[in-house]
């Protein structure tokens, strides 16, 4: 089974947005930490070089650096700040156990970053070993410093994520919102081209390829398939136009001498004596004729109706008074046939009288054609809300496996040697198939596992 494009489309399109979130997601993250990582080492540098001077006094220092850092991400963690001086960092003993456990090689300081390149500078905040963010500056000769553990920036971090996470359940409704509109906006914005062009293809008939060469599109990519598609409806109706005339031409031509050929084997066959041989010669060419006219005729009718030319002169039929009286003569005329009829009352047909008869004398002449001896024929007749069904049943002398599938094929005969032993020209049933589509219809053709052929019309009889 063949996969659907709309649904490739659509997975494709699910999977790719998918990673699309949760790659953004991912770098969104990313970006969110460096950059508060960033805002805390500028706003601890520009904090510690604005109030050095308080160093002396903790909570003094704490005081003015919030008061410079308002509104900072940095106030929430200011009460964590390791504040140092020289000698101190790294001594092991201080008035501050903090400064005497860190190390230099665990700082990344402030003032370094600008001599960074810019991939160092990004990845500065996660740097192995930073365990402390640093700044310190000059005063009164010697360095002061201040530090804040990675582990409180961590903590302030969460904090974020945390907060996005419990507005996620109220965010996740609108996204996937959006998300569907866009999927669809984008599906049909993909497909619109390739729907164009399908149903351009369901309309395409051999009288509509003028109207289907108008399909457009608006993208340069399908642009070249609907120039194909133009040119083959170009050549197509060219070639149905010229088979078309082809057909009308040579049976026009053909005709004209076997009519000819006709009159003059009529003339022969009075001139001869009768009985005589060539008589009976003569005969049998002015059958042969007679015949070739009659394929002449049925190609000419099939050609029509493969162009979709046919003419057809709607009118109303009495279907049922007409099967009723074919009935009524079958009886007559088959007298070694029973014949059973199931005729329902008062279905007209709205179609071509002349075409309807065809078609029902073709079926009706197959059934006694094809049946055995003391064999019998069946005619029904129902009404199906608006359309009817007309089925002909008749018994046979055993049938092709094959001939169900075969049946409406042109010049196809259920008996394979082509023999004459039963007159025909293998064109009758195709036929009946052309008229019943040129209604609106359909033929079927069924055998059942005792030889009984049937073969049923169903129709609108409104069209």
């Amino acid at each position: 089974m063949k996969s659907s494009l709309r649904n490739q489309l659509f997975v494709y399109l699910v999977l790719s947005t998918f990673v699309v979130v949760i790659a953004n997601r991912s770098i969104a993250t990313y970006l969110i930490s460096f950059e508060i990582n960033r805002d805390i080492e500028h706003e601890m540098q520009r904090g510690l070089t604005a109030c050095a001077h308080h160093l002396d006094d903790r909570q003094t220092f704490l005081d003015c650096y919030r008061d410079i850092n308002l509104n900072s991400i940095t106030r929430q963690v200011s009460d964590f700040f390791v504040i140092c001086r020289d000698g101190a960092l790294g001594a092991g003993e201080s008035t501050n156990n903090w400064c005497g456990n860190i190390k230099a090689t665990q700082v990344a300081w402030v003032d370094e970053i600008g001599e960074l390149s810019l991939v160092q500078q990004w990845t500065a905040p996660f740097r192995s070993g930073a365990e402390w963010r640093g700044a310190r500056v000059r005063v009164e000769g010697q360095t002061a410093s201040i530090f804040l553990s990675t582990k409180n920036i961590d903590a302030v971090l969460s904090q974020v994520w945390s907060l996005r996470d419990t507005k996620l359940i109220y965010v996740v409704p609108i996204v996937l919102f959006l998300w569907a509109i866009a999927i669809i906006a984008i599906m049909r914005v993909v497909m619109s081209s390739v729907v164009s062009l399908e149903k351009s293809l369901l309309a395409l008939t051999p009288s509509t390829f003028d109207k289907a060469m108008a399909i457009t599109t608006k993208y340069k990519e399908f642009e070249s398939i609907t120039n194909i598609y133009r040119d083959l409806c170009i050549r197509l109706a060219d070639g149905f136009r010229r088979a078309r005339s082809f057909t009308a031409d040579a049976s026009h031509e053909i005709k004209t001498p076997l009519t000819i050929l006709r009159g003059n084997a009529e003339r022969l066959i009075a001139d001869l004596p009768h009985g005589m041989p060539a008589q009976l010669i003569a005969r049998g060419m002015a059958d042969e004729v007679e015949r070739l006219i009659k394929i002449s005729d049925q190609l000419l009718l099939l050609s029509q109706a493969d162009s979709d030319a046919l003419t057809l002169q709607w009118q109303d039929f009495d279907l049922s008074e007409f099967m009723d009286a074919l009935a009524d003569d079958a009886v007559v005329f088959e007298k070694n046939m029973t014949i059973e009829k199931d005729i329902e009352a008062g279905l007209v047909w709205r179609c071509d009288t002349i075409l309807a008869k065809q078609l029902i004398h073709n079926l009706y002449t197959n059934a006694v054609k094809y049946n055995k001896h003391g064999g019998h024929i069946g005619f029904s007749l129902r009404r199906l809300r608006g359309d009817f069904e007309l089925r002909v049943t008749n018994s046979s002398l055993g049938v092709s496996p094959d001939i169900a599938a075969r049946v409406f094929q042109r010049f196809y005969r259920g008996d394979t040697s082509h023999s004459r032993h039963i007159d025909g020209l293998g064109l009758g049933l195709s036929i009946c198939m052309e008229i019943a589509k040129a209604h609106g219809g359909g033929l079927t053709f069924e055998v059942d596992d005792q030889d009984l052929v049937t073969v049923a019309l169903n129709a609108p009889l409104q069209i």
